[in-house]
């Protein structure tokens, strides 16, 4: 199954030679850190996620065609980590609409306010105790309901810390272009072939490989 591209892997591995042959720096993004992509040796750095989500969002908005796909908004870990810091002092505070978020926080939703409807989906990486990354998202409407956290079942559980983050991004795809039971495909045999996708595909998407 190709999840990230549509091509086939056997050119996208051919192209990853070609791209681990060069020298660059673009996009925020080195040699060292397509070379973390590929290996899958340790979870990803938040530099390199954020890139990720970026990219997710920019080729999501090309792949899907209906109007209900255009609901769906991928936020990158600058976010989770701003919710964190109001998360402590917005919790104590008993009328919890006189809290003030910070100014970076209020954009975000902001501009989600300007583009989205009253229902959508938000996507977004956590960092589990900054060694394992997890694919969340929140289905959301106009209704003010307390959030409910809970894991797919059906979607096979990847332990390895290592292979976390690229596992998170697929699964984040695939779940808004297709659906839950898609993700099912996101399996540890598929990531060596999908990282050299995701590294071609966001080096084409700045220069011509």
């Amino acid at each position: 199954m190709v999840v990230y591209g549509k091509a086939d892997s056997w050119e996208y591995t051919q192209k990853y030679t070609k791209l681990a042959q060069k020298n660059h720096i673009w996009c925020q993004v080195s040699n060292k850190d397509i070379n973390h992509i590929v290996e899958r040796a340790k979870p990803y750095s938040s530099k390199v996620m954020d890139v990720l989500m970026k990219h997710l969002s920019l080729s999501y908005a090309n792949q899907s065609l209906s109007e209900e796909s255009k609901k769906s908004v991928f936020l990158d870990s600058k976010f989770v980590a701003s919710l964190s810091r109001n998360y402590s002092k917005f919790s104590k505070i008993q009328a919890k609409e006189t809290h003030v978020f910070t100014k970076g926080l209020v954009e975000v939703f902001g501009e989600m306010v300007d583009h989205c409807s009253d229902h959508y989906v938000f996507y977004v990486p956590f960092n589990l105790d900054k060694k394992h990354w997890v694919a969340g998202w929140r289905i959301s409407n106009s209704q003010l309901v307390p959030m409910v956290v809970e894991r797919a079942k059906t979607v096979p559980q990847n332990i390895i810390s290592a292979d976390s983050s690229l596992t998170s991004v697929l699964r984040m795809q695939t779940h808004a272009l297709s659906g839950i039971e898609a993700c099912r495909c996101i399996a540890p045999h598929i990531l060596a072939s999908e990282a050299q996708r995701v590294a071609v595909l966001l080096y084409e998407y700045h220069m011509k490989l």
